[in-house]
């Protein structure tokens, strides 16, 4: 492969990256092109790389790479090739399953369903996330309390705010694959419900971790678990714990009435009601590179659930612990309705959720090399 372009990778979150997904943008020509004409070589061997024609003025390339804390990598380069087809990438590493099944990759296997909902709606949900090395869904896999109300007896773990279709396969590539869900009726409700309320996820060869990125959400986006397979008390102590950045959980504030309780304290993007109200901080206090991130996992195996959310798009947020059987978080959107956020799992703890955060919220910097004037 002639005249290849040095790529030179930069870990800058001080954090070790196994298989990361790396992405930089290619500025085009004008000419149509599908892709199919760029690789990638690592150390001299070609990888896999997935190139996503945005319009013909730019393209994203994406390929997974190694890194140790704050390596820089230069043994990587872009080459193009002139062919006709795209190269033959495996592309099995994940299966999509029609409807609303799902989809899983070598790490994590993810299931959705339908429900009955809080409003007497039929809401789509996601309703299994599985660490496969130990077969354990943190989302209990068990019949949700009475407690939480007639319309939650029947079902697991749901996360409302799910589009009610499985609707299409965006992309299927060798590094990630890309699924739409998309409802177009409209639900009202006291809360504020959805209209033409979407949904993409993104998953990625390899990773922990999902991409999500809604549109037009009008409620909360809630992520509520049995962390690390077991309940939440024993004796009466807590089995589970809370993360945020430079937050300790002892300082969280409950309300609520009766079984049902949850937080109201939490974090505001209104820096008046911050100060106004002491149950709240002000979001941007705690934010990391654009990011805002909150998980639980459970506190003597490690394992649990977090989110790495862009702040701009959050209005508030808490932490909440529903009848000591389910403990999570919510997210409540700007009214711009978007919501962009990593949702991920770790296997060891406090550390993990945070140290994986700054990776997903800084990820590493990709500077590729001019072309040269004879290409």
């Amino acid at each position: 492969m002639a005249n290849p372009r040095p790529i030179r990778v930069i870990e800058q979150a001080g954090v070790q990256a196994s298989s990361f997904p790396v992405s930089f943008k290619l500025m085009g020509d004008g000419k149509d092109s599908d892709g199919s004409e760029i690789r990638i070589t690592i150390a001299g061997e070609e990888a896999p790389c997935q190139a996503e024609v945005v319009d013909n003025q730019h393209t994203i390339v994406t390929f997974q790479v190694d890194l140790k804390p704050n390596e820089v990598r230069d043994d990587i380069a872009l080459h193009f090739v002139e062919c006709s087809k795209p190269p033959l990438y495996d592309t099995n590493w994940g299966a999509i399953r029609s409807t609303m099944d799902g989809f899983e990759n070598e790490l994590l296997r993810i299931s959705y369903g339908l429900k009955t909902g809080t409003y007497g709606k039929e809401w789509g949900c996601q309703n299994g996330f599985t660490i496969k090395s130990v077969d354990e869904d943190q989302f209990g896999g068990s019949t949700v309390p009475q407690s939480w109300g007639k319309s939650r007896n029947d079902v697991t773990y749901w996360r409302e705010n799910i589009p009610a279709r499985f609707q299409e396969i965006e992309v299927d590539g060798p590094i990630y694959k890309r699924v739409r869900f998309f409802s177009d009726e409209v639900i009202s409700d006291d809360h504020g419900g959805l209209e033409d309320l979407s949904q993409r996820v993104t998953f990625y060869r390899n990773c922990p971790f999902i991409k999500e990125e809604y549109e037009n959400v009008k409620g909360a986006v809630v992520d509520v678990a049995t962390p690390g397979g077991m309940s939440l008390r024993t004796d009466g102590n807590r089995n589970f714990d809370f993360v945020a950045l430079n937050f300790d959980s002892q300082r969280i504030t409950w309300d609520g009435i009766g079984d049902d309780r949850e937080t109201r304290g939490g974090w505001t993007a209104s820096p008046d009601r911050a100060e106004k109200d002491p149950r709240y901080r002000y979001l941007n206090d705690y934010v990391y590179s654009g990011h805002f991130m909150m998980g639980v996992f459970n506190v003597h195996n490690g394992r649990g659930l977090a989110s790495c959310a862009l702040a701009e798009n959050i209005r508030t947020c808490y932490f909440v612990d529903w009848a000591h059987q389910r403990a999570g978080y919510s997210f409540w959107p700007q009214k711009d309705g978007r919501m962009n956020r990593y949702f991920y799992y770790v296997e060891n703890g406090r550390d993990e959720a945070l140290s994986l955060a700054k990776l997903l919220a800084n990820p590493p910097g990709v500077i590729l090399s001019q072309r040269n004037e004879d290409e």
